[in-house]
């Protein structure tokens, strides 16, 4: 019932006839292609939730695969999967809310997992803040197991959204909770993770200039990652001279004072006050 001659026969075409090679080359590829396909070449998260019939018309649209993507073309796929709108993410709760941002505990529809949202107010002369500018074109290029993840870019009229993975409190909290007292494993552990993000960032040139236990983040697995490089700087040749309004005060080198050209100290600087706090 089910053969090729009576689905021919049915059709009322002939299994004799000749067809396209495009149209079998097309029937082919949409047989072979799979989530995990798409999601290698879009680079998303392995649990992500196509939606319904997405795969046939990736499949249709896709360029082949031993040919890279446009991005003009990468960003109609995302957008069509559920990426930069805000209907995507559901607001739990708030988590915490500063001069020029609110932070939310937020939910995925893709994934279904918990996010955090940080909503960047925007005025309406000044646009978006250099911080959150700089914040999102160094996260786009950092991916290591301790910096934090940033998922998703929601841009609106009245407000910028970044979407990042979420953990459940920072090294400050954590430092609360247990009364300032740690045992010696811990602190190897979060020290280990610590200089372990912070050498990648070196080593890609990046500068945190921000580091203090509220922005270092800790899941209740134990892993530890750098989080708000809104003051974030990459590093060029030849050296440009930085503002030296960086790094809350207490935790702020004398370098930016004494010399606002050189701050390669000023990381390991914050870092030793870190680990004495």
């Amino acid at each position: 019932m089910w053969s090729d001659g009576e689905s021919d026969q049915a059709s009322g075409t002939s299994s004799d006839e000749v067809q396209s090679p495009v149209r079998v080359r097309m029937r082919n590829l949409q047989q072979r292609i799979s989530n995990e396909d798409i999601n290698k070449r879009l680079s998303l998260p392995a649990d992500i939730r196509l939606p319904e019939g997405y795969l046939k018309k990736f499949a249709k649209n896709s360029p082949p695969f031993d040919k890279p993507l446009s991005r003009r073309f990468r960003r109609t796929s995302l957008s069509e999967i559920g990426f930069g709108k805000l209907e995507t993410y559901v607001k739990l709760d708030k988590v915490g809310e500063g001069t020029y941002a609110t932070v939310f505990k937020g939910r995925s529809k893709l994934t279904d997992n918990l996010v955090a949202l940080k909503e960047i107010r925007l005025e309406y002369e000044e646009g978006a803040p250099c911080t959150a500018i700089r914040e999102v074109s160094l996260l786009k290029n950092l991916k290591h197991a301790n910096i934090v993840t940033l998922h998703d870019i929601i841009h609106t009229e009245k407000c910028l959204t970044l979407v990042f993975e979420y953990l459940e409190r920072d090294l400050k909290q954590y430092l609360d909770d247990c009364g300032s007292i740690m045992s010696v494993y811990n602190v190897k552990i979060f020290l280990f993770q610590l200089l372990r993000g912070l050498a990648y960032c070196h080593r890609q040139k990046v500068l945190h200039r921000d580091l203090k236990p509220q922005n270092l983040l800790i899941s209740d697995r134990g892993e530890l990652k750098l989080a708000d490089f809104g003051l974030a700087r990459a590093k060029s040749v030849p050296t440009k001279t930085f503002s030296n309004e960086v790094v809350t005060l207490w935790y702020r080198p004398p370098d930016p004072w004494v010399l606002a050209v050189a701050q390669n100290t000023l990381s390991a600087f914050v870092f030793r006050c870190t680990e004495t706090r």
